[in-house]
């Protein structure tokens, strides 16, 4: 199975490591190593999430940080939509179908 981001999600990506970067250097390099084991572990177990029937698209949590992945997918592509960090107000998630 093929993984993408959209525009949406990489902006989230790098507000994130801005953010982190910004009041703990060292840190973000560890926080990006984990998005992207999340993001690869899509491939191998996709539905492996919390599904949103209403919008159509899963949460899966990153282990070890307080966010999400938000995606969805197809016959063959799953789509990360966004990266949502759990302190925020649910409502700013991406999603689609709504």
């Amino acid at each position: 199975m093929k993984v993408a981001y959209t525009a949406e999600a990489l902006g989230d990506v790098a507000s994130i490591l801005s953010f982190v970067a910004k009041r703990s250097p060292s840190h973000a390099p560890d926080i990006a190593a984990r998005v992207d084991m999340a993001v690869k572990a899509l491939k191998v177990f996709p539905r492996a999430a919390r599904f949103d029937g209403e919008t159509d698209s899963y949460e899966r949590p990153i282990p070890g940080l307080p966010m999400l992945l938000i995606y969805t997918i197809t016959d063959d592509l799953v789509e990360v939509i966004g990266v949502f960090h759990t302190s925020r107000n649910p409502k700013t998630k991406h999603r689609t179908g709504l």
